[in-house]
């Protein structure tokens, strides 16, 4: 931090190992830091950085790299220049070669060098990190550790940490009182001298101070200016407002570590969560100029420890059991070792222990398979887990998400309306597919239309292989936001590559658009319904239909309880993340059925669609040319009636337009 002065000079012996305590904190923990998990003889033990430790202090080192190369870049000129050549890093590198450097030089040295020789001070904030992860990580020790030594290296340091609750605050000053209390006396020239200490924290001779304090206590973090601050449980805080009432007030370089086990898909932490990005996510999009990814990003670097990556999480296995256990797996640790191929059975068992005797009649009132994953998640995806309100089989969505979890696509492409398809980086592309059409399958699609609004909903169609007849599978994710009628453009792309599939639009507001244009592209495998005589509860004409699905409160239940079985019956199989991510979410509320509040339902109607044009009976159709179809179908009553109230409505729009559109542009270049 360019604006906290080290405390003790460098100079002699003294001051070259407090040097190599600043830039080497695994080191000065393990030197200095005593922690309460007892050897043998009852005495306290050296704070060794475990497998999560490690993995957070290269994360937060790396982070604080990629903000000195940001505001390098975005300073003065001739400073990010000069700097960059005391650096020796190449003006014309990549973003990602620049934090790279600046990370194995080592963060503090690099701005002691630069300032020493250039008298340019580096900053390396603000750093932002939200952090879920398994129980008993030991992710609080390690921050606790970090900050009470910055307080001590650094004058005029300010230190805030904040638990959800008293007895967990004083827990965490525990931590601090054992660091001051325990220093070794071999480095006591470096422990800071309190100055005086209060119930709820230190104040020290070099004005630096270390406070702790309870969310939601008389004691309140507003106002307050802090230049390192960890707010543990996050999740579980009444008022959420206080994790951000420290950060208005905070300097440039404050660093902020918000960590959390889960508390269902709801909250502060939770929509914190979401907008967060992974470092490397973030590293990528500087390195692509990607402003649409970044303009969504809060900030905030993304950091996930699962319990399969902890060391201590298994128990032991004889040989003799190892075949009992193989044989007694259950549908989700089958899922998990197909997801997982490293997963052993000492990990399984240790996870059967853990449900049957810890995790039965829990406070959060959950099944205990679902608390575990709640406790202690494998992936991010069992972070936020949520009561019975939810409209799919829960479990069953985590076995799909698991299974589907070891399948790449085949191809990522960018299919835009008047643009040719290319191959793209990872999101950033709008189809996704997971399987090519085959010769001789039959495919349909359900679409579900947005208006196209850079901030609104997306548009999405999911193709879907019928082969088999009664298992559905996901083939293709088309999700873009495109107006209504350059969505039924790429509709009829899409479906004549998929062997002419049954498409079945929504019918709704903007897909009335989506419809119409499917229709003067002359594209005949749409779904249509009879326009009714409500008087005499029949068709009123033979020869009159509407195009797409119309949306009410029946239909949608109807199909969506359709969805709802098809889960639980595991008749169909997908594939796509934000199809997983969105049945996960959906929910019933008062008969009312949606996503939650602020959350996306789009995935989850179309592939309700998807299945409804299944289950109506998708014709099989013949491959041919577009231009083709009208004379293949004349011989159809049922479509070739279809058809002429296609002609039809095709006439009459004819008269608004100078020229019609006689067939849907090839994107895709494939064989007739």
């Amino acid at each position: 931090m360019e604006n906290k002065n080290v405390n003790q000079t460098e100079t002699g012996i003294s001051g070259k190992q407090l040097g190599t305590f600043i830039r080497n904190k695994p080191m000065a923990m393990e030197q200095l830091i005593r922690i309460e998990h007892r050897d043998k003889r009852g005495e306290l033990v050296p704070l060794k950085l475990n497998n999560c430790q490690t993995k957070l202090h290269e994360l937060i080192e790396k982070t604080r790299a990629f903000r000195v190369i940001k505001n390098l870049l975005l300073g003065d000129k001739d400073k990010c220049s000069r700097a960059l050549k005391r650096l020796n890093i190449k003006e014309d590198a990549k973003f990602s070669e620049m934090v790279d450097a600046v990370y194995k030089k080592n963060v503090d040295h690099a701005i002691r060098l630069v300032y020493k020789h250039h008298g340019i001070e580096l900053s390396d904030g603000p750093c932002r990190i939200v952090v879920t992860k398994c129980r008993r990580a030991g992710v609080s020790s390690y921050i606790e550790a970090r900050f009470f030594l910055d307080a001590t290296f650094m004058d005029n340091l300010s230190v805030m940490v904040m638990a959800h609750k008293g007895p967990n605050a004083r827990r965490v000053f525990k931590y601090a009182s054992d660091f001051y209390k325990y220093w070794p006396p071999k480095w006591d020239k470096y422990r800071q001298q309190a100055e005086y200490k209060t119930k709820d924290g230190y104040t020290f001779e070099n004005n630096s101070r270390y406070q702790v304090l309870t969310a939601g206590g008389r004691e309140s973090a507003r106002g307050d200016q802090y230049d390192l601050m960890h707010y543990s449980e996050t999740a579980f805080y009444e008022s959420y407002q206080e994790v951000n009432a420290a950060l208005t007030a905070a300097p440039p370089h404050a660093m902020c570590i918000e960590e959390s086990t889960g508390n269902g898909p709801q909250g502060g932490f939770y929509d914190r969560w979401q907008r967060a990005l992974t470092l490397e996510e973030v590293i990528q999009a500087h390195d692509d100029k990607d402003a649409e990814k970044l303009s969504k990003w809060n900030g905030y670097m993304r950091f996930f420890y699962g319990w399969l990556e902890e060391p201590a999480y298994r128990t032991e296995v004889f040989d003799w059991e190892r075949d009992q256990i193989v044989l007694s797996l259950d549908e989700h640790e089958e899922a998990l070792r197909l997801a997982y191929p490293d997963i052993t059975l000492e990990q399984l068992k240790w996870r059967r222990l853990k449900i049957e005797n810890d995790c039965q009649g829990n406070e959060a009132g959950l099944p205990p398979e679902q608390f575990f994953e709640q406790e202690f998640p494998s992936c991010v995806d069992e972070v936020f887990q949520s009561q019975s309100t939810k409209w799919f089989d829960q479990q069953k969505l985590r076995q799909g998400r698991l299974r589907a979890s070891s399948i790449r696509p085949a191809k990522t492409i960018s299919l835009r309306p008047d643009a040719d398809p290319k191959p793209v980086l990872p999101g950033r592309e709008t189809l996704t597919v997971w399987r090519t059409p085959k010769p001789g399958h039959t495919y349909c699609i359900g679409a579900d239309v947005a208006q196209g609004l850079r901030h609104g909903d997306w548009s999405v169609a999911i193709v879907f292989d019928r082969h088999e007849g009664i298992t559905l599978e996901e083939v293709a994710m088309l999700r873009i936001k495109t107006p209504a009628p350059a969505f039924g453009e790429l509709l009829c792309t899409l479906a004549e590559w998929y062997n002419d599939a049954f498409i079945v639009p929504e019918a709704n507001g903007p897909g009335l658009a989506t419809c119409t244009r499917i229709i003067e592209n002359r594209y005949p495998h749409i779904y249509h319904r009879a326009t009714l005589d409500l008087i005499k509860n029949q068709a009123a004409d033979p020869n009159s239909f509407r195009f797409g699905f119309y949306m009410t409160n029946a239909t949608k239940g109807r199909v969506l309880s359709d969805l709802q079985e098809s889960i639980r019956e595991e008749t169909i199989v997908l594939y796509s993340k934000p199809i997983f991510d969105e049945m996960a979410s959906f929910e019933s509320q008062d008969g009312r059925l949606a996503a939650p509040k602020g959350e996306h339902d789009d995935c989850v109607m179309a592939v309700a669609l998807g299945l409804f044009a299944h289950n109506k009976g998708a014709p099989p159709v013949i491959r041919k040319p577009i231009n083709d179809v009208a004379p293949q179908i004349a011989d159809d009553p049922e479509l070739s009636s279809v058809w002429r109230s296609v002609m039809k409505k095709i006439a009459r729009d004819q008269k608004d337009r100078s020229t019609a559109r006689p067939g849907a542009r090839q994107f895709i270049k494939r064989k007739r």
